[in-house]
């Protein structure tokens, strides 16, 4: 009995550690982030109501590309430890299946997927 006692406390140490690694990963996306590669823009990353993450240009070279809103309903994915959702091209007439993860806590990795075809762009913290 005291074996299964420690086994189930362990277990739930482990689960809990889980969920909270998953809930931090969700936190550090929000803010401003640079794109050079997106025409060198600033994308503003920020939760609405309902829980999903969004990112509008707020900053950009090409001054057609500001408030833009290229990702869409991103939610995030604790069985894969990555944000899933929608890219639309700010200059183009179609959707991308996008990836979002943090590769450490100043640095974005965005992927987006049509077919067999796929885009990477990194995204740096703007302080």
């Amino acid at each position: 009995m005291k074996t299964t006692l420690i086994i189930l406390s362990i277990l739930a140490l482990s689960f809990s550690g889980t969920v909270l690694f998953a809930q931090s990963n969700g936190q550090p996306i929000e803010g401003n982030w640079y794109a050079e590669d997106l025409s060198k823009s600033t994308i503003l990353i920020y939760r609405d109501q309902s829980g999903a993450y969004f990112g509008r240009i707020i900053k950009s070279a090409d001054d057609k590309l500001v408030n833009k809103v290229p990702l869409v309903a991103f939610t995030f994915h604790s069985d894969k430890n990555l944000f899933i959702g929608t890219i639309k091209p700010a200059t183009r007439n179609f959707e991308l299946d996008g990836e979002l993860s943090m590769i450490d806590e100043n640095t974005i990795r965005l992927v987006g997927r049509m077919l067999f075809i796929s885009k990477t762009f990194l995204l740096k913290k703007e302080k």
